[in-house]
């Protein structure tokens, strides 16, 4: 989607929705992106610190994690999509016990 296309929809929202639920929506909607990124991110950081910590190399922890090169490629680059169970057999992996702090 263009910007002016994007524009032209986010304008359209607003006069539907009006501007206190327009507002809502548009915030949580950025908490959302953010909340995925840091995911991302703490999961990236995390697998880069184990492979540093313990010299294994990327087709070790591909082997580990049973899972396919590509998989292990978009965690490394902060960018997977994962669900919870994916996620708790990875932090698994690293001795590592999984908890969420809501802020």
């Amino acid at each position: 989607m263009n910007s002016q296309t994007l524009s032209s929809f986010r304008e359209t929202a607003q006069k539907k929705l009006g501007n206190d639920v327009f507002n809502q929506l548009d915030h949580e909607a950025e908490l959302i992106a953010e909340n995925i990124t840091t995911l991302q991110t703490q999961l990236a950081d995390a697998v880069k610190k184990y492979m540093n910590d313990t010299g294994k190399g990327f087709n070790e922890i591909q082997n580990d994690l049973e899972i396919s090169s590509n998989k292990l490629n978009s965690i490394l680059k902060g960018t997977g999509n994962f669900t919870i169970k994916s996620i708790s057999e990875i932090f698994g992996l690293l001795g590592k016990k999984v908890t969420l702090n809501f802020q």
